[in-house]
C-alpha cells in the first residue's frame, strides 16, 4: 500500500502537467485569451503562492504579512466561479468582498490553499491582476524535510525517498510548463533567496504593478530558519540505497 500511495505521487505531477498546459476553451486560434488586455484594470492584486510541500511558502506568507496593504493568507477553497469567458472579480472567487478589503486599506490578496491547483489555467485567464508565484528549494534540502516532518506523522509518500523526489521534479516541471504559457505574471522565488536577500525577492514580486511592493526596504525574516535541512547527509544516504521508483 505504501509503495502505491508513493507511485500515485510520483505521476501526480505529470497529471498536473496535462491540466496547465491543456488549450483553454477560451484560447483563440492565434492562442490569445480575451481577458488578458484587461488584466490591471483591477484595483487588487492576488499573489498564488505556490510550491511543493515545505519549499517555503509559509516563509513567503509570514514575509508578506508585515506588510500592511497585503491581506492575511486566504486558506479557504476558492468559490466555483462561472464559466462564462468574462473577467472575474474578487467576490467570485474567494470568500472576501470588496468593500472589506477598501475597509482595511488592503490591495494584496494571498490565496495559498493547495486545491486552487487545477483551477490555476482558468484563473490565470480569467482574474485580473492575479501573479503566480512558485517558491522552490534544493530538492534534497527539499526531500529531506518532507522526510523528517513526514515521516514522523505516518505519511505515506514520506516512506519513499525516490518517489519523493519524482514529486518534487514532477511540480517543478508543471510549474515551469505553467510559466511557459503564463510568464508575463509568474514568477519563481528561491527558498534560498527569501533567506538571503529577502526585501530583493519580494521587489521582484512587486514588478506585477504592486507599487506597496517594490517600495519596501525592511522585511521580517525569521533568524531561526536554517538554509539546508539536518537530515540532508541522511537523506542524501536513503536516497542512494533506495530502489528505483516502479
Amino acid at each position: 500500500m505504501r509503495r502505491l500511495a508513493c507511485n500515485r505521487l510520483a505521476t501526480l505531477g505529470s497529471a498536473v502537467v496535462k491540466k496547465w498546459t491543456r488549450p483553454s476553451d477560451d484560447q483563440n486560434a492565434e492562442g490569445a485569451y480575451p481577458v488578458q488586455d484587461q488584466r490591471w484594470s483591477s484595483q487588487f492584486i492576488t499573489l498564488f503562492i505556490l510550491g511543493a510541500s515545505r519549499s517555503g511558502k509559509t516563509l513567503l506568507e509570514s514575509m508578506l504579512s508585515g506588510i500592511p496593504t497585503v491581506q492575511p493568507p486566504l486558506y479557504e477553497f476558492i468559490k466555483n466561479p462561472p464559466d462564462d469567458s468574462g473577467a472575474l472579480s474578487i467576490e467570485q472567487v474567494f470568500h472576501i468582498t470588496h468593500d472589506e478589503l477598501v475597509e482595511h486599506g488592503k490591495r494584496v490578496v494571498t490565496p495559498t490553499n493547495p486545491h486552487s491547483l487545477p483551477r490555476l489555467p482558468f484563473l490565470a485567464d480569467r482574474l485580473p491582476n492575479a501573479v503566480f508565484v512558485f517558491v522552490q528549494r534544493d530538492p534534497v534540502d527539499l526531500g529531506a524535510k518532507i522526510f523528517s516532518k513526514n515521516h514522523m506523522q505516518s505519511t505515506e509518500y514520506a516512506y519513499d525517498p525516490k518517489a519523493m523526489m519524482a514529486y518534487i521534479e514532477a511540480y517543478n516541471d508543471a510549474s515551469a510548463r505553467f510559466m511557459e504559457r503564463h510568464g508575463s505574471h509568474s514568477v519563481v522565488l528561491r527558498f534560498e533567496d527569501l533567506l538571503d536577500d529577502p526585501v530583493s525577492a519580494i521587489k521582484r514580486i512587486g514588478v506585477f504593478s504592486a507599487d506597496e511592493l517594490q517600495s519596501i526596504n525592511i522585511v521580517d525574516s525569521p533568524s531561526d530558519q536554517l538554509r539546508s535541512s539536518l537530515y540532508r547527509a541522511h537523506f542524501r544516504a536513503l536516497l542512494q540505497a533506495s530502489p528505483d521508483v516502479r
